[in-house]
């Protein structure tokens, strides 16, 4: 094999290898699932309601401190049976209509209290 078709191989496998790792990244996670993710593993936890409201917020403000201080503050304040609504506005907002959580909803529905 010569100079020129190796440089070639190598050229074609660097573009396969290219299109496999683009293939396999992942989309960015959005807000939203990164909310649900955290409620997710919190909210069934077997603790106090105060205790499990004030672990979901210092955990949402530690991991998506930005999210936190535009929005959160804002759905910690509205009625707790109102919150999944008012979050799943904000979803379809932000263009994320199909956006969902059932660990949010039932949660906000009082089944981990």
């Amino acid at each position: 094999m010569n100079v020129v078709t190796k440089k070639r191989l190598a050229t074609v496998w660097l573009i396969i290898l290219a299109s496999l790792l683009s293939a396999c990244s992942t989309s960015p996670v959005s807000s939203y699932d990164q909310l649900c993710q955290i409620y997710s593993e919190i909210a069934p936890q077997a603790m106090a309601l105060d205790v499990k409201e004030g672990k979901l917020a210092d955990t949402i403000e530690s991991e998506m401190p930005i999210f936190f201080e535009s929005d959160y503050v804002n759905i910690i304040t509205a009625d707790r049976i109102k919150r999944f609504a008012l979050i799943k506005s904000m979803a379809d907002n932000e263009g994320q209509a199909d956006w969902q959580c059932k660990t949010m909803e039932r949660y906000f529905a009082g089944e981990f209290d």
